[in-house]
């Protein structure tokens, strides 16, 4: 019993790292709070596994990799520049915030390994987004067609008369980050002989509803990665890769062009064209965020100036916002890493990023079953999408990723629980 509501728990986590849209909120009078739901799930969890260890008898420990000791240097990293160059509650309390993040991270990664649920949780992943995906895609058509904003879209993305697809997260970036690295996972496997051609369909649709989030980042992030498997890949992968690039250039996109309505085709060259616009907008936002985060490293550039310790207000003529929409927020893993952790962070997060790359290409080059060595190559690839996309919205503050990342490390585990 206690087994099984550890296991509900712990999925509720997994599906709920795609969720960023709804919150448990309550005002009991002099108690309130605002949880995510990962948050509910992750405080649940504590108590369910202290009484599974009682039951139990024993706690069986789990031998660190080096992916885990880089997690947490980087919380240790936001810790110190937090206590000891900003000295801000405030500051120190979005450091613990990570904390929370790396605890995801340690408790999916004990639970995959001791519950045996590698497999299973790869599977309620790929689902999770298979709905994420379909129900952006609905959102996108219904807001299209109402011209009205809804919960899975955002109408004010990057101006422009169309939609963005957001699904169930707070942002388009965020939905594509998150698609495209399960897009990245799939293609490996998408390509082979066998491939079920459900497998190939859904991919298709999930690369199309990236597309319509309308995110610079993510466009460019896929190339990268569909390049590390074309190099990486065998040559049947290779070749099948070239065609279907080919196909969508070449006959799928001008026939939908050609089939479509006039209007559709308008508003979408509209948008599109939008996303080279770098003087209004997110982009512009970035670069001033870009400023921000340069003008504080220079100021303390060893360990940064605090965990979200940046000032982003931007004054314009009748009032104040903040360049990103939230306080201390930079937009882009790089330069918060720089403001906030100074070097010594910055340096602690790229080598966590090039260890889980090169690790996934070391066990894809080592690995003897075919369906793990495409696995292997899916994970670098995700990973390197994570890398890039991660410099316009970061991906630390999602548990997505800590969940994407414990899943990740369950496979190159050297030493089992």
């Amino acid at each position: 019993m206690l087994r099984a509501l550890i296991k509900f728990l712990f999925y509720l986590l997994v599906v709920s790292s795609f969720v960023g849209v709804f919150k448990l909120s309550a005002d009991l009078g002099k108690i309130s709070f605002n949880l995510k739901w990962t948050q509910l799930a992750l405080v649940l969890l504590f108590p369910s596994l202290v009484l599974f260890f009682i039951a139990q008898g024993k706690i069986k420990l789990m031998k660190l990799e080096r992916y885990d000791i880089l997690i947490l240097l980087y919380f240790l990293s936001n810790l110190l520049s937090s206590v000891f160059k900003s000295g801000n509650i405030i500051h120190i309390k979005s450091a613990f915030g990570v904390l929370s993040y790396v605890m995801i991270y340690f408790i999916s990664s004990y639970l995959i390994e001791i519950l045996n649920l590698r497999k299973k949780i790869i599977q309620i992943l790929l689902g999770v987004n298979m709905f994420s995906v379909f129900f952006g895609l609905f959102a996108f058509l219904l807001a299209f067609v109402t011209q009205m904003d809804n919960i899975g879209v955002s109408m004010h993305h990057m101006g422009g008369g169309i939609p963005s697809i957001r699904s169930l997260t707070f942002e388009p970036n965020l939905f594509a980050i998150i698609t495209g690295a399960i897009v990245c996972l799939q293609m490996p496997f998408v390509f082979e002989i066998k491939a079920h051609k459900g497998k190939r369909i859904y991919t298709m649709i999930s690369i199309i509803a990236i597309f319509l989030s309308f995110t610079r980042s993510v466009y460019g992030s896929l190339v990268f990665a569909f390049l590390l498997i074309g190099t990486y890949a065998n040559k049947v992968i290779k070749r099948r890769i070239l065609i279907g690039a080919i196909l969508i250039s070449f006959i799928v996109i001008p026939t939908f062009l050609f089939y479509a309505n006039n209007d559709i085709v308008a508003l979408i060259v509209e948008r599109s064209s939008n996303i080279a616009n770098f003087e209004e907008g997110s982009a512009l936002s970035r670069f001033r965020a870009y400023h921000i985060g340069i003008e504080g490293f220079v100021r303390s550039p060893i360990l940064g100036n605090g965990t979200m310790s940046a000032d982003t207000r931007v004054y314009e003529v009748d009032y104040e916002r903040y360049v990103a929409g939230t306080p201390g927020w930079l937009t882009g893993l790089w330069i918060q890493a720089l403001h906030d952790t100074g070097i010594i962070g910055l340096i602690v997060v790229f080598w966590l990023f090039y260890q889980l790359i090169i690790g996934n290409l070391k066990k894809y080059k080592t690995e003897t079953n075919p369906q793990n060595r495409s696995l292997f190559l899916g994970f670098a690839a995700a990973n390197l999408l994570l890398f890039i996309a991660t410099n316009a919205s970061s991906i630390m503050w999602t548990a997505f990723t800590y969940v994407f990342w414990a899943i990740n490390v369950s496979y190159m585990r050297k030493k089992k629980i």
